[in-house]
This record gives structure tokens, sequence and C-alpha cells, in this order.
């Protein structure tokens, strides 16, 4: 039964993959456009020419094809550059045409609205260069770095204190714990003005720590989802499910 119910569902997803695909190149005519690359393979397009080492694949793949080549991976076209010269005419050139990014499904978790709230997945527009003005001039300023001199030194010297005291008492100091708790206050009194750590506990820094750790491992691992968005209200990969806890915390 179950092996029957697949088959349907697969040959119904070739049948989509196959009409989407035509109607597609039919309205932009973009598969001409494209740099050459490997045929891709019916649904999943050339992800099984990645290998478990991308890069060592797409290294072997540009000789082959240039340095400058199209994969399509799932229902993702994808413009891979191996050329130094090419990336400089892209980044020199053409910066504003790739400076947008893809959202992985799993950065859905934190929210809906990434795409008008997040200056890290706003696509270049007006919104993001007027809340990246705002970054700039309010928190990354020459200004503001210099204005906050006193509270990088005061921190630097409660840092101090903290080594000298253990040292006092002959006690182990910890360096991972310690700089990772030093570096937490310079910039939650940057932006909230509080301290969220402290040298003589480990679970605010470890909770912290593993929730910056782990919301990056789901980030980063590839995602069905990703390649083929009919997907995504299945979570296959369980992404959102993973990430729910960290996110709503």
């Amino acid at each position: 039964m179950y092996s029957t119910m697949l088959f349907i569902l697969l040959s119904l997803f070739s049948l989509l993959y196959i009409f989407s695909t035509k109607w597609f190149n039919r309205k932009s005519g973009s598969s001409a456009q494209l740099p050459p690359g490997p045929y891709p393979i019916p649904i999943i397009g050339s992800i099984f020419k990645l290998g478990n080492k991308p890069h060592h694949s797409l290294a072997a793949l540009s000789k082959t094809y240039g340095p400058l080549m199209s994969l399509k991976l799932g229902s993702i076209t994808t413009i891979v550059v191996s050329s130094r010269e090419i990336v400089q005419e892209v980044f020199s050139t053409h910066d504003m045409s790739f400076s947008s990014r893809t959202i992985p499904y799993s950065a859905y978790s934190y929210t809906q609205d990434l795409k008008k709230n997040s200056i890290i997945w706003l696509p270049v527009g007006d919104k993001w260069q007027s809340m990246r003005k705002i970054l700039k001039e309010q928190l990354f300023s020459e200004r503001q770095l210099e204005a906050s001199q006193d509270l990088r030194t005061k921190k630097f010297q409660e840092l101090l204190n903290y080594v000298q005291d253990c040292s006092t008492i002959q006690k182990a100091v910890n360096i991972n714990h310690t700089a990772a708790t030093a570096t937490l206050n310079v910039l939650s009194n940057f932006i909230f003005s509080i301290d969220i750590a402290h040298y003589d506990s480990t679970s605010t820094n470890e909770q912290f720590r593993d929730l910056i750790l782990e919301t990056i491992k789901i980030g980063g691992t590839p995602n069905l989802a990703d390649f083929f968005p009919v997907l995504r209200h299945l979570d296959p990969n369980g992404s959102m499910k993973r990430s729910n806890p960290y996110t709503r915390s």
C-alpha cells in the first residue's frame, strides 16, 4: 500500500516538474541564457554530482564546464563562479544583482516576515539601505565606537579582576568560558546596557552558546525543503521542529 502511494506521489511530482519546467522556459527563455553545466536529471537535477565534498566536486566540474557554470539543484538554479577574474567582475560590476540571498526554510522559524523586517534577509532596496544606514551611524560608526571606549575598558578591567581573584585563591580559569563571558558582556552592554553573562555562572553562557551553535547548525544543514519547495509543509528534514525550541525561548 505504501509503495503504491509513494509511486503515485512520485509520478505526480514528476509530471508537475516537467510541466512547470517547460512553462518556465517558455515564459522566460532562461535556459538559453544560463552558463554551461551538467545536464540535470528530472526532479533532482545535479544534486548527486556534489557528493560528500561539494568543493572538490565543483572544482572538478569547472574543469569540464568552465569557471562560470550553472547547476540545477532540485528546483533551484545555482550559478557557480570558480575564477578569480570572474569573481572580481561579479563583485565590482554586477554587485547589486548578487547582493540579495536565498532565505533557507529553517530561518522562517524566527519569523514569517524575514523579507520585511530583517536586515540580514531583506533584499537590497530602500528599506534595506535605511536600516543599514541606522546600524552604521548609530551602532558601528567610528564616533559610537570611540564613545564606548570607557565601557570596553571597564569590562576588560572586570576580566582582569576575575583572573586575579582566581589566581589569589588558586582557582583554575576556564579560558573559553571567561573569554566568552567578557565578549558577551561587552556586546550586551553596548546594545542593551546590561550584563547577560557572569563569570561565576556557566549556565547562561552555555545556554547562549548552545543557542547560537544549534541555530547555525540547523541553518547550515542541507535541507530538502530548500531544493524542493513543494515539500516545505512536510518539513522533511525536521528543521522547523528542531529550531522551534531555540527560536521560541
